[in-house]
């Protein structure tokens, strides 16, 4: 499998041993940087969710502050997870203020809770990674969307939806919900859509405001169907997953954070021994060895390693701030 080394900031330091030898010893050094950001919002129009478009829009100031206080550059396209209707399938939805939201935009709140607002008569098959990747290349990305990507910035896509990924790009003869469910192995891979990223840009990142699930982080929503494709894209690219049931102004919040680059996780260059992880917060100019961030199984204050996404998550204040520096050193991993 590919691996996805791409998505860390340049600040990436390798040890040059072969591959695959146990005693290898890896070092990843990671440093939180604000930059310009291009966000393009995929909400889902299905017939569930007015309630939750009508929740995003609210709690935009809440999303909007560290931006603000961070100075990013920024701008911001929606879309829906409709690819069944001609005049969707990633196309970015116009109103007030244009296709594309910066800063700038006259009445900038209202005007994004209205293009959040997408309608609830979308398609029930919902296919939010193809719309994300139609709308980011072409022929959409140089025509309908141009003007969306900035070779100079980061690419946010923030997928907001109660149900699964149903991306089968033409797999299905008879596009139904069910077939998702019953035929999973013939939707495109999450390894072929993290793959697809690598290529178009150097630091990609999904969020995923999703149903959950139970799971031992989360209590889920109560629905059927939890966003796992969603939430798997969301691990693998370092980027905030959170319950679509949650207090929206304080979810807002937090991906208003990670959009503006203080990212509460890191993937790994390497598949490490979980035993010989350390984690260390650096001292300002070389100054000292560092603090050691502790592991912290219960998630509230240090480190885990989610071994799925191959990435150290933060707890609690353990998450780097702009200005510092976390390095992980480990030893390489039996057969990696």
């Amino acid at each position: 499998m590919r691996r996805f080394i791409l998505l860390l900031p340049p600040l990436l330091l390798l040890t040059a041993c072969p591959v695959g030898v146990p005693s290898e010893h890896v070092e990843d050094i990671w440093s939180p940087q604000p930059g310009a950001v291009d966000v393009l919002w995929v909400i889902d129009d299905s017939g569930s969710m007015e309630a939750s478009q009508q929740a995003i829009g609210a709690a935009f100031p809440s999303l909007l502050a560290p931006l603000t206080a961070d100075t990013v550059d920024w701008q911001m396209g929606v879309t829906t997870t409709d690819m069944t209707d001609p005049a969707r399938r990633g196309r970015l939805v116009d109103g007030n203020g244009g296709l594309i939201l910066v800063p700038e935009t006259a009445n900038l709140s209202n005007v994004f809770a209205q293009r959040v607002r997408v309608g609830i008569d979308g398609s029930d098959m919902e296919r939010g990674l193809e719309a994300a990747w139609s709308a980011v290349t072409p022929p959409l990305s140089t025509h309908d969307n141009d003007g969306l990507l900035r070779d100079e910035a980061r690419l946010a896509v923030v997928v907001v939806s109660d149900e699964d990924d149903c991306s089968d790009e033409g797999a299905f003869t008879e596009p139904l919900p069910a077939s998702c469910v019953a035929n999973p192995q013939a939707l495109v891979g999450i390894d072929e859509y993290l793959t697809r990223y690598i290529d178009l840009k150097d630091d990609v990142t999904f969020h995923a405001l999703v149903e959950t699930g139970v799971t031992a982080e989360f209590e889920g929503c109560g629905g059927n169907n939890p966003g796992f494709r969603y939430t798997e894209m969301a691990r693998s690219t370092a980027g905030f997953v959170t319950p679509l049931c949650g207090d929206f102004d304080v979810s807002l919040g937090q991906l208003g954070e990670q959009l503006a680059g203080l990212k509460r996780a890191v993937v790994l260059s390497r598949t490490p021994d979980p035993a010989t992880l350390d984690v260390v917060l650096l001292a300002a100019e070389g100054d000292g060895a560092g603090t050691t961030i502790p592991e912290d199984p219960t998630r509230t204050e240090g480190w885990t390693l989610d071994v799925a996404s191959n990435s150290i998550r933060f707890w609690g204040t353990a998450a780097p701030a702009f200005g510092e520096t976390v390095r992980v050193r480990y030893r390489v991993g039996l057969g990696t």
